[in-house]
């Protein structure tokens, strides 16, 4: 029967990749110790999902497109009727979504800052309401600020969603997604403190990575026991030249679907040009502006520090500050902006002169991956279950 829940909501760029594929390659690892790492899966063909993690689910309770489609009651009908049956006591969900939804990757433009917050609690209540019964814990991952800022651009710039530079603009869309005292609080409201763990992300925190953590944080067993049987899905970093390429890409019309296609195209591309070696390494944000983000939410972090972590008095990031004097360039940008601009232009022509390119690159495409351990049968009865046939 199951009694407990506990929840991972990142935050994003803190290993969740890498932990939910190895969640995901070994369920039967779980269920053998009484712990279902659950599939939402769809089969609307252009519904997002994934086998690793639980998007779909948190997409759905946002009201996010047709997600909505998507039953979180029955959902949770289901897990009760798997655990019963398989005498499963603790369910595992991980989403890194949460943190951003119930609105898209960047807060809407013009949204005032109370309008934010109150949408955002409409979305918790949401969450609590569907995990109330439950015993729920809550584990969220924190990135200082400043390295965090620097990942979230990089992957936004990845993604297309972004074609400006990381300054001030970027800065005050993603403002509330780095004032972490404030999110915690939203999770403290609903599930209360003593059911909420924070564990900075960081070297001097966790030596041996994320995974490690996780399992050891929850009594689960030694890594040994969880092995890897296929490459683990992460999000790589590219350097400063590869994020500038990429930049202006984003700039380039396109169609909604030229576009999804770009992005998996662009990845061999970008791939290519890192095994040549013809970029350089820099520093993305300066010592100024990264001060001053970490000086934005000091205060807010030593909060957290305080009121979540057991050494309450020592700071929340243990690593020292940059210095405002340090050794740091700024960043002379590409001199081939046209080129750029024409060459993506080509890319586009390219796909439609060949459309079988879609299909046989889509495996590059981080958000499909292949669960060895779910059989066909399987996921059609999963979805029948969940959308009452299709």
């Amino acid at each position: 029967m199951l009694k407990n829940i506990i929840i991972h909501p990142g935050m994003p760029k803190t290993g969740t990749s890498a932990l939910q594929s190895r969640l995901q390659q070994n369920r039967r690892a779980l269920a053998k110790k009484g712990v279902f790492y659950p599939v939402t899966i769809s089969p609307l063909e252009n519904l997002y999902w994934t086998l690793e993690s639980h998007h779909l689910l948190f997409y759905s309770l946002a009201g996010y497109g047709e997600s909505s489609a998507f039953s979180p009651q029955r959902f949770m009908e289901w897990v009760e009727e798997v655990c019963e049956f398989y005498d499963i006591n603790t369910m595992i969900l991980s989403a890194e979504n949460i943190w951003w939804l119930p609105f898209l990757v960047f807060k809407e433009e013009n949204l005032k800052e109370d309008e934010y917050w109150e949408r955002k609690e409409e979305f918790f209540q949401k969450i609590s309401c569907l995990f109330n019964k439950f015993n729920t814990q809550i584990l969220i991952y924190l990135r200082r600020q400043d390295y965090w800022f620097e990942s979230w651009y990089n992957q936004q710039i990845k993604n297309g969603n972004y074609a400006g530079h990381p300054g001030e603009e970027f800065f005050e869309k993603n403002l509330a997604y780095l004032d972490y005292y404030r999110n915690i609080k939203l999770w403290e409201k609903y599930f209360g403190q003593e059911n909420i763990s924070i564990q900075p992300y960081e070297k001097q925190r966790i030596p041996n990575g994320v995974v490690e953590d996780f399992l050891n944080k929850f009594s689960l067993g030694n890594i040994d026991e969880f092995p890897l049987r296929e490459n683990p899905r992460v999000n790589s970093k590219l350097d400063i030249d590869t994020l500038e390429f990429l930049r202006i890409v984003n700039r380039v019309p396109m169609e909604e679907e030229d576009r999804r296609w770009f992005q998996i195209a662009v990845r061999k591309i970008t791939q290519q040009f890192q095994k040549q070696e013809i970029f350089k390494e820099s520093g993305l944000l300066s010592p100024e502006f990264k001060r001053k983000i970490l000086e934005r939410f000091f205060e807010g972090n030593q909060e957290i520090s305080q009121e979540y972590l057991e050494e309450n008095s020592r700071p929340l990031f243990l690593e020292e500050w940059p210095s405002s004097k340090g050794d740091w360039e700024a960043y002379q940008g590409l001199n081939v902006v046209y080129i750029v601009e024409n060459f993506s232009k080509l890319i586009i022509e390219a796909k439609n002169s060949s459309g079988n390119f879609y299909e046989n690159n889509q495996k590059i495409s981080q958000d499909f991956t292949h669960d060895t351990q779910i059989s066909k049968s399987e996921r059609v009865l999963w979805n029948k279950y969940l959308w009452g046939g299709f």
